[in-house]
């Protein structure tokens, strides 16, 4: 499976990396062990962005 936002970490074997472009700017959102975690963590992402409730999903990422 893959899915958009989520790439494999290089250095971290089974590791996946879910991120986000907002504004231009790549935006890290975490490393997980599982694909569809990221995938979730990424889609919410990119759905508060298109939203443009994006301010408030960053501040919820940097509270977990």
């Amino acid at each position: 499976m893959s899915f958009k936002g989520v790439y494999q970490v290089s250095d971290a074997r089974g590791k996946l990396r879910a991120g986000v472009t907002v504004g231009g700017k790549n935006i890290h959102l975490g490393v997980f062990k599982s694909e569809l975690a990221a995938a979730r963590v990424a889609r919410e992402a990119r759905e508060a962005r298109d939203r443009g409730d994006w301010e408030r999903f960053h501040k919820k990422l940097r509270i977990i």
